[in-house]
């Protein structure tokens, strides 16, 4: 059967009418469920203001709109509009929502048993909404707290991944400790950058959570481990001998090593420059701690260490030659102290301290540049 060209323009103006016919379809409906969801949150609203007006005039929250509520967010819908509405409140006034939602935790305790039987994207976002009201604010038991350590043990990342910022919210370092050796112990993959960033967020009392999770240290995996020492790197300079100990153990994880490296970059510790001088002036294949150590060494900045560094200089890796030649130019050495670099046989060596020197110079005139501007 042959098709005329007349026959394919009507069938391509029928499918534009159909799609046009779709998308206005689409608007419609679009707009009567915004609107649908707007009645939604004024309903709630109106009951939220009854309870926000009990709590300012110092009365007890009524129990029976707390059953209405618990009745209605059951409904994944009704709780967005909860959300909505409690947001809109945190605009007029934070401190009297704020002791209306920790009243409200029973509330939200019974809505966490029955969120737990949902799909994984209703679970991960009342494990959402757990983190941003934080209602279980410095609380070691609770459903609410035993329902986000189950989404630990989940196969969603999403879940999982919302009920630690829950947990953090919270601020009590057991919980986290049980939420990350649930993790360990299930063998669950959880990224080590979102692991040591969520740790970073911990409400509660950081150094107390860092000499917990020390405490428990030799129990976690690899991974784990490097999330906890970048942890430690950015809130306590308490661990430089413990973790120095470590970092000389022969069986210690090289990704453990190259981050306990960059903890003694922050903080200066004086037997880690032994250790620094010797791993840039003799041979190794570990390249990846040659290449960190050349750039921590500039916290210890002696002509003994000048020297560790033109050594690396004519490295064979180039990370190790690049980073070497960057903490030559952050430490302003001269071009008499790097002569022999420079005027030597190296040609690698040479290119590289000479590509940082621009780099420098560049990095120095857009900053003139742009202050010109301001």
């Amino acid at each position: 059967m042959i098709i005329t060209v007349e026959e394919i323009v009507y069938i391509y103006i029928g499918v534009c009418i159909s799609m046009l016919i779709f998308n206005v379809f689409i608007i419609f409906f679009r707009k009567s469920q915004y609107k649908r969801f707007k009645t939604r949150t004024q309903d709630i609203s109106k009951l939220i203001d009854v309870q926000l007006e009990h709590i300012a005039r110092k009365q007890p929250i009524k129990r029976t709109i707390q059953i209405k509520l618990n009745k209605m967010l059951t409904a994944p819908n009704k709780l967005m509009a909860f959300h909505e509405a409690i947001e809109a409140a945190l605009e007029q006034d934070a401190v009297v929502v704020q002791q209306y939602l920790l009243l409200s935790r029973p509330l939200f305790g019974s809505l966490a048993v029955k969120y737990m039987q949902k799909d994984d994207i209703r679970k991960a976002y009342f494990a959402y909404l757990m983190s941003r009201y934080k209602v279980c604010k410095d609380i070691e038991q609770d459903e609410i707290i035993n329902s986000m350590l189950q989404l630990i043990d989940t196969k969603s990342a999403y879940c999982r991944e919302n009920a630690l910022k829950a947990l953090y919210s919270f601020g009590n370092e057991k919980n986290v400790l049980s939420a990350i050796m649930l993790i360990n112990k299930n063998e669950i993959f959880h990224h080590e950058k979102l692991l040591s960033d969520g740790l970073l967020s911990f409400e509660g009392d950081k150094a107390r959570l860092g000499a917990l999770l020390w405490e428990h240290f030799n129990e976690f995996n690899n991974d784990i481990q490097v999330s906890i020492v970048k942890f430690l790197h950015a809130v306590s300079d308490q661990f430089k001998e413990e973790l120095y100990s470590l970092l000389i153990r022969q069986e210690t994880n090289k990704e453990v090593k190259v981050a306990i490296i960059r903890y003694y970059g922050k903080y200066v510790y004086e037997p880690m420059y032994h250790f620094l001088h010797t791993t840039l002036t003799e041979a190794s294949d570990d390249w990846e701690i040659i290449a960190i150590s050349a750039t921590v060494i500039r916290a210890y900045p002696t002509p003994a260490s000048i020297e560790a560094l033109k050594i690396a200089m004519h490295h064979s890796n180039w990370y190790i030659r690049f980073n070497a030649a960057e903490t030559l130019n952050a430490l302003r050495k001269n071009y008499n102290e790097l002569a022999s670099i420079y005027n030597g046989t190296d040609r690698f060596a040479r290119d590289m301290l000479l590509y940082q020197d621009q780099r420098t110079r560049i990095k120095a005139q857009a900053q003139q540049q742009e202050a010109v501007r301001v």
